[in-house]
């Protein structure tokens, strides 16, 4: 795994950990927890669309392809972004995920190397 992946893949951990948090501060239906909620999506399908096919390819069973274009969605067409999907993504899934380990990645020693020296 280069470097630049397991950057991005820490992204994705601490954006899952905040929307952990602003779900402790209230539900989706406070409009600021939602629209927090929403940002820190954008930036996971942000971080997913960063991180290199090859590696993306190990883990068949996470729907990367779902997330990137949840990002989008999320990002080109707020205005009419379904409240339900949204409380699916990420309420039920952030609070059934244990702490610092994005949904669907089994948690197992990784090495970093940098490729591109």
């Amino acid at each position: 795994m280069s470097r630049h992946d397991a950057s991005r893949l820490a992204d994705v951990v601490e954006a899952i950990e905040a929307i952990k948090d602003h779900l402790t501060r209230g539900s989706l239906d406070d409009g600021l927890v939602y629209d927090a909620l929403r940002v820190r999506l954008i930036e996971i399908g942000e971080a997913v669309k960063g991180i290199s096919p090859d590696l993306l390819d190990t883990e068949p069973d996470v729907p990367w392809k779902a997330i990137a274009r949840m990002r989008d969605h999320l990002a080109h067409r707020y205005f009419d972004t379904d409240h339900a999907i949204v409380q699916d993504v990420g309420g039920q899934r952030a609070r059934a995920t244990p702490i610092g380990t994005p949904p669907g990645i089994k948690v197992r020693p990784l090495s970093v190397t940098d490729k591109s020296s």
